[in-house]
């Protein structure tokens, strides 16, 4: 402790003229001075290093995936290769939960546009959401199929989906969520799924 309170403030010399304790109190000022910095560069860098580690960890909406489509141009069949969806209920969504956090909500934002077009021919607010409050566990996804109105008069619409991530709700995992979830467990046999699902979307 005398050494680091000498570092900071020295004390008088025995017989210390006037010009001595000038130099001496400038000396106390710099060192304190320098130590502010030293310390406040420390800060700053082990600040920048926490938000850097931060940002390398994804946040659970980005771990999220949604898709839909119409039942009419889906490559996603039944094992007997027929329509997972009915004419009645001709959307397909599906939802993948990669996160470690468990979803309990989302809302989507629908796309019907017509072949070689970008327009979205969705303009009401009810025609273009659709919100699924199905509980996800991490690392499970979850398919099912929807009314529309848009998809049942003209099966050659193109849908798709996008959510924001105010639009997803997650909770933290609990063990009945894994008993009571309608969904399904991500794994080997459910890779081709969500592949097929995301050929088509690319196309």
């Amino acid at each position: 402790m005398r050494i680091i309170r000498s570092w900071f403030w020295s004390v008088p010399r025995p017989q210390e003229n006037w010009a001595q304790t000038i130099v001496r109190v400038l000396g106390n000022l710099f060192r304190i001075a320098i130590s502010l910095v030293i310390a406040l560069v420390a800060f700053l860098l082990v600040y920048a290093g926490l938000n850097w580690v931060g940002d390398q960890q994804p946040e659970p909406v980005d771990l999220v995936t949604a898709y839909v489509e119409n039942r009419t141009q889906s490559n996603v069949t039944k094992d007997d290769g027929s329509p997972i969806c009915s004419d009645e209920y001709p959307l397909i969504v599906a939802i993948f939960n990669r996160s470690d956090q468990a979803m309990s909500s989302i809302e989507l934002n629908l796309v019907a546009r017509e072949k070689g077009s970008a327009r979205n021919t969705l303009t009401s607010y009810f025609e273009n959401r659709i919100q699924i409050d199905e509980i996800l566990p991490p690392n499970y996804g979850y398919v099912s199929c929807y009314s529309h109105k848009a998809a049942q008069e003209d099966s050659e619409l193109i849908f798709s989906a996008d959510f924001h991530s105010f639009n997803v709700k997650f909770l933290p995992p609990q063990p009945w969520m894994l008993e009571e979830t309608n969904g399904f467990k991500i794994g080997e046999k459910t890779i081709g799924l969500e592949q097929k699902f995301a050929v088509r979307t690319v196309r």
